[in-house]
């Protein structure tokens, strides 16, 4: 059977977490946004730029090395070619009512990058100022005030290493120092990047009937989930891991297409983009006290562009129309709000 499962991404660093064991980093979990271009035959019909803060899960030793090598921080900017991989997680949260903590299974989706490279708006400068023993024992804030007051480097500090003290107690420490990125530099540097922000190419069977959800404001949703045979070994996931699973959203004509073609088992090519959003709900029955509570968590799902039926889909009828995606000028309006940080939890 046909493999595909191809993920790129190119966006902004807006959030850097390194994981150690025994003072190794063994993991760093990236939120990068990203750019989603506007496609008014998806239901995107105000035309706006949508921004979307994907994560990536990056545990490759030489890949960690590289981005520790290069300083990576919040603000670069990361290009990624990767795949969309999901992770069944044990997943909690505590009753409002009884205060108990129960637990379900839940997925985790995230991008496993196969390659990354490294980009800076604003290069990195480095400057070394020496703390006094006494002036190392000081608070964090007052030690803060003291290297921006030593620094002689313009910008603003995004990394601080310690080099270890002298003989006479004095410690040196090493800075990073960069001018401060304006968002207009970001979204600049996306729109350049448009095509290849947040792109996903997928072949996949359907593991259950789609749910259909017309809106009465016109707008159509298609939600379903499909099996994506992996192409990738991923050495630390659970070997007996053999595919992943994610959820599909299409919207407006591709909606009320896919609802009439596709079943349980129908083999899918998508192109589209990832989706990612906080504030996501479920209800979940508390196992103690039998209260339905309302779980929110946040979610990726993939939002197609474009669907082709490769078997065991209801013939659908094809209008001749382009693919009309929106070209902003320079200097039109446009929607600047960022997505906040997602953690990539799914249902």
């Amino acid at each position: 059977m046909a493999r595909e499962n191809q993920v790129l991404l190119n966006g902004q660093i807006r959030s850097i977490k390194r994981m150690k064991k025994d003072d190794e980093i063994v993991q760093i979990v990236i939120g990068l946004l990203v750019m989603r271009r506007p496609v008014l035959k998806m239901g995107n019909r105000t035309g706006d730029i949508k921004y979307d803060t994907v994560i990536i899960v990056i545990r490759d030793s030489n890949q960690i090395q590289y981005l520790e090598d290069m300083n990576a921080a919040e603000g670069d900017m990361l290009e990624v070619s990767g795949v969309y991989s999901t992770l069944n997680v044990i997943k909690s949260y505590y009753c409002k009512k009884c205060s108990t903590k129960n637990s379900f299974t839940g997925t985790m989706a995230y991008v496993h990058p196969k390659c990354i490279r490294l980009s800076e708006i604003h290069p990195k400068c480095y400057e070394t100022v020496v703390l006094s023993e006494l002036e190392r024992h000081f608070t964090k804030e007052e030690i803060n005030s003291i290297l921006n007051s030593r620094k002689t480097t313009k910008g603003e500090i995004i990394k601080i290493k310690d080099l270890g003290a002298d003989e006479h107690g004095n410690v040196r420490v090493l800075l990073t120092v960069r001018d401060k990125i304006k968002d207009s530099d970001v979204i600049r540097w996306l729109r350049q990047m448009s095509e290849i922000s947040n792109r996903i190419y997928l072949i996949g069977n359907v593991c259950a009937e789609p749910v259909y959800n017309p809106i009465d404001n016109g707008g159509r949703v298609c939600t379903y989930q499909i099996g994506v045979n992996r192409k990738l070994y991923i050495k630390e996931d659970d070997p007996d891991s053999k595919a992943d699973y994610p959820w599909i959203k299409s919207l407006g004509d591709q909606a009320d297409k896919d609802a009439q073609a596709i079943h349980k088992g129908s083999l899918l090519w998508i192109d589209g983009s990832i989706q990612a959003r906080d504030g996501y709900e479920i209800e979940k029955t508390c196992e103690f006290c039998g209260e339905t509570c309302h779980v929110k968590g946040s979610t990726m799902e993939v939002v197609p562009h474009y669907v082709e039926y490769l078997a065991g889909c209801d013939p659908v009828s094809e209008e001749d129309e382009d693919e009309d995606y929106i070209e902003l000028e320079d200097g039109e309006e446009q929607n600047d709000n960022y997505a906040e940080e997602n953690t990539s939890e799914e249902r």
